[in-house]
């Protein structure tokens, strides 16, 4: 569904043929919780245009690299390096908090998103 979240969509389906549509995201420049503006102040501050879900997608791996680098310790191998990213549990980044479950997956929070004559509109975040 990251692929629903880029404005090429609208000029490629047309903003019509999208309305009444929804997907799910991990980011919206509508999300009013607190880091997420801050990272969204941060980012047009520097780029001088709004983030999109690619932007803090790059953004939290880099802070999660940089959180297991942290605890796996100088001269880690990769193996100690990716069990400490396996390790992640409830790291603060752009979106939110981010926890990796026993299978490797991301545990993060939700947006639900409409399309309306072009437009994403933040309906819903969902978090678990």
């Amino acid at each position: 569904c990251d692929g629903w979240d880029i404005p090429k969509l609208v000029e490629i389906a047309g903003p019509e043929a999208l309305n009444n549509t929804y997907f799910s995201s991990a980011f919206s420049v509508q999300d009013q919780t607190e880091s997420v503006q801050k990272f969204i102040a941060d980012y047009k501050a520097m780029y001088q245009k709004d983030p999109d879900i690619f932007c803090m997608q790059g953004y939290n791996a880099g802070l999660v690299l940089a959180d297991a680098l942290k605890r796996a310790g100088d001269g880690a191998d990769g193996t100690k390096l990716a069990a400490a990213i396996a390790a992640t549990k409830d790291l603060p980044v752009a979106s939110g908090k981010l926890t990796y479950d026993k299978d490797h997956n991301p545990i993060i929070s939700a947006i639900i998103i409409e399309m309306k004559d072009g437009v994403q509109s933040f309906k819903e975040k969902i978090s678990l």
